[in-house]
Parts: C-alpha cells; structure tokens; sequence
C-alpha cells in the first residue's frame, strides 16, 4: 500500500490552497457554489427483493479562484494573459436508510458498496494558463477530471497542454489512477471494471464470494496505486477535426498492465454534410472497444435533416478484471433517420434500425435467420411540438428479432409557468421479454413529475422530482428527488 497517494498529495493541494487564498485575496476573483440532493429509492438486490432504503442526503461543495496573476496594463488581450488558478470540488454523501448491520462483514446484513457516510475529493488542482506565449495552453497538478478520445479519467497527477493556433495540441498526463477505495475521501469500495475491493472477513462477506473452476475462493483485494500514463493529439486543420490518444495504466508498480487503449477521432464539416467518425481499441485485450460513424446531411436550412449512423459496441474490462471470464455479445447497428417539419411548430422524425448481434456463448448459432446477417430490426415515429412557453413530445419504437424484444411509447412535456418557474411530466409504457429470465417479461411503465424553480437567477434555484415506476421483477417502486443549487462569484 502507498501511504503517501492516500494522504499526501490531497492534503498538499489543500494546504497549498490555504496558503495561496490570502496571498492574492485582493486580485482574485472566487466562484463559490454548492448543490444538495435528498433522494429517496429502494435497492433491489439479485433475487428480486429490496435489501435497502436509500435515504441519502448528498452535498457537492465547489472552490475556484482564478485571477490570481496581475494583468500586465499593456497586455492586448487580457482573456489570454498568463494567470494561475486553483479548483476544488469535495462531495459529502450520507445515507440515513443503511441498515445498522450493513457496513459490517462480520454481519449477515453486510451489503458491499453501500456506506452510511462518505467525503470524497472529487477533484482538486492547480491550474496555470497561457504560458510561454501562448505555446502552453495548461499545466494542472492535483486530482484530475479530464476527458478525451479515450474517455473519462480521474488521476492524481499532472496534467501539460501544448498547443500551436487551432492546428495542433499534445497534452500530456501522468500520475497515479484514482481507484475508488483508498482511505482518504475516495467514497467507492469498489473499484472501475469489475474489480471488486472490499473487506472480505466475516460471515456476511463470504455470501458475495464465489467459486472458481479450481474449487477456490475468489476474495477482494486491497487497492493498489496503478500508475498511469497518457498522450493525446488533437486540433482543427480546415473543415477537419481530428484527436489520436494512447494510455498505459499498470496493476501496480511492479506490476503488468492493466490497461492499454488507443483511440482515434476525425469529423468534418463540408456544409449541408457533416461527417464524424471515432474508434476506440483496448489493445491488452486485443479487441475493439466501440465504434462509431455517421453523416448528417442538413437541407432547406436545416429543416429536412437525413442522417446515418452505425455504431459498434464490445464491453472491455481492466485486463485483471474477472468479467474478462463471461461471455459478451457484441452488437453492430445501423440507422437511418430523417427529421422534417410538419405544420406551424410541429416536426417529426422517422427512423429504421438494423442490429447485428455477435453470439459469442456456447449457445449455438442464431435460430432466428429471418434477419440474417441481421438478427434484429425495428424503427420509430416522433412528432415534437415546440411553443415559445410550451412543449410536448411523442415517441413510438419497436425492435424485433432473435436477441430483442422491444416495444415503446414515451410522451413528455414542459412548460414555463413563469419566467422563474418550469413544470415537465415524462410517462412511458414498454412491452418487453427478458430472454435470459423467462419469468421476466411483459408490460412495464414509468412517470416523471418535476418542478424547477429559479428563486434568485444564478445563485438560488431549486429543483424536485417524484417517479414511479413498475416491471414484474422489481414491482412497483418510486423515488423521490430534491435539489439545492446555491452559487455566487465576488
């Protein structure tokens, strides 16, 4: 265990940022702002019954200081001046409905993943911009939220961005991978892609271990500091963007690796078409990830749109990951859809899909060969209704074939009361077969009601939502949800 990725490099932003407040209180500009939920939603466990009543109250509590370099009085332009910032965001998450019993292995209530109380950092660094003329875009130093071609990270590391106009930007980043279950304010006992950490002693830990082939126990692990690297290339050259990116993250530092994913992008705007394309690869698994491309050809002012799409979807994991054991069905689909104006404000769109689902169980070949090389097929309706004030939507979808079994109709509106004050309502009702659960299947329903009220622009606003919602697994359940969003800038 590295004690000094769980303790020293938070604490060292915080203390930095502690020490570096007052230096430059008179020039910097701060940006203060909180959000707090209440939610309320049953958990149902794998065999169908509720094992908890979530009662979570959950605060996200935001710092940025910026402006804290003087600008120069002869600086032509002050938005791209040099200046240093510094950017914290921490989440308190208290759940009031775990039972007594839950966070303990020892007890048979044990649940993993559920905690009665959780601070976590979710990021926290600093930031300097527009440096060396303009050749470096960003350094930041700290907890990272970053995200490119290769997807969502959250690293404690570094971070540089050099660029050259539009045309080309290398950003560079390192550090250690943050894995959800380190001690300090990292909330999740579990970490990404399948890798379960949690404590294993006691009796009620054992119900969510398992056998393998061998006889054995397949127990959780500690976390381990993974360190990661990444490189990404992007930038804009006439009509064309492009990104190209590559990451290495090992299980530990004397360890293998445990992912290796390259990632290439490239879109284009040749009006009335846009084109766009990206392909992500895990190469440790030696297996494409997803896929996708399309062309959306814009007509009559952007009222006629026709567009393609396909798409490509394999589920990949960290390469010590146990769902590398199961069996996954990757899936290919193409769409054709076409948007069109109607009457007054009343548009529509029509779309046909084709679906190509990959059998790569022991099950045997498809049997349904109706479709073949397609193994589903389906396509939908809408009509949308736009008012200044008002608007109200309608959805129909249907997907059939050998690996679905899909119909739906969705109905949703919104409405501004006042200008403070917005209502929407979304209703859906869908039948469907659940092939892997035979007892599965049927109707099921949900409904959304909410309110958003802006009390005071951009510092009070308040939001609510109550559901329900019904499928013969789970029964009928409901959720409740309040917000509290309160900002401000001095």
């Amino acid at each position: 265990m590295l004690s000094g990725h769980r303790h020293g490099l938070p604490f060292l932003v915080l203390l930095g940022a502690l020490l570096l407040v007052p230096l430059s209180a008179g020039a910097a500009r701060y940006r203060i702002d909180s959000r707090t939920s209440a939610l309320l939603y049953p958990i149902i466990g794998r065999d169908g019954i509720g094992e908890v009543d979530a009662q979570i109250l959950q605060t996200r509590l935001r710092l940025r200081i910026d402006d804290l370099l003087p600008v120069e009085s002869d600086a032509a332009d002050p938005l791209v001046a040099p200046d240093l910032a510094f950017d914290l965001s921490v989440r308190l998450f208290g759940d009031f409905g775990v039972p007594s019993g839950a966070n303990d292995p020892a007890g048979l209530d044990f649940v993993p993943g559920v905690d009665a109380f959780s601070p976590e950092i979710q990021f926290a660094f600093f930031e300097a911009t527009n440096l060396a003329g303009g050749w470096i875009d960003a350094v930041r130093a700290g907890r990272l939220i970053h995200t490119t071609v290769l997807g969502w990270r959250s690293d404690d590391g570094a971070l540089i961005r050099f660029g050259y106009e539009e045309y080309f930007h290398l950003q560079l980043a390192g550090g250690i991978e943050n894995i959800p279950g380190f001690d300090f304010l990292s909330a999740s006992p579990f970490a990404p892609e399948g890798v379960e950490r949690w404590q294993e002693n006691g009796d009620g830990a054992r119900r969510y271990q398992h056998n393998n082939a061998n006889g054995g126990q397949l127990t959780p692990r500690e976390p381990q500091a993974r360190p990661t690297v990444q490189a990404t290339a992007d930038g804009v050259v006439g009509p064309v963007g492009y990104e190209v990116g590559y990451r290495h993250t090992w299980l530990s530092f004397d360890g293998k690796a445990a992912q290796q994913v390259a990632g290439i992008r490239l879109d284009g705007d040749l009006d009335p078409v846009f084109l766009s394309t990206s392909l992500r690869a895990d190469i440790g698994g030696a297996a494409v990830s997803d896929a996708d491309a399309s062309v959306d050809v814009r007509l009559g002012g952007g009222r006629h749109r026709i567009g393609l799409q396909y798409d490509y979807f394999r589920p990949t994991f960290d390469l010590d990951s146990i769902f590398w054991v199961f069996a996954s069905d990757p899936f290919h689909e193409a769409t054709v859809r076409y948007r069109f104006p109607l009457v007054g404000a009343l548009s529509g769109q029509v779309w046909a899909t084709l679906r190509s689902v990959e059998d790569t169980s022991d099950a045997g070949d498809n049997e349904d060969g109706a479709l073949a090389p397609f193994t589903d097929a389906g396509g939908g309706l809408g009509l949308t209704l736009r008012r200044p004030l008002w608007n109200v939507a309608a959805k129909w979808k249907v997907m059939r074939g050998a690996a679905t079994n899909l119909a739906a109709f969705d109905l949703s509106g919104r409405v501004a009361v006042f200008d403070w004050w917005d209502l929407y309502a979304i209703g859906s009702i869908w039948q469907y077969e659940d092939r892997l659960r035979d007892a599965y299947h049927g109707l099921g329903g949900a409904g959304r009601l909410g309110a958003s009220f802006d009390v005071v622009p951009d510092i009070v606003g308040i939001d609510g939502e109550f559901q329900a919602a019904y499928d013969p697994r789970e029964g009928t359940t409901f959720a409740g949800f309040v917000w509290l969003d309160l900002g401000v800038v001095l």
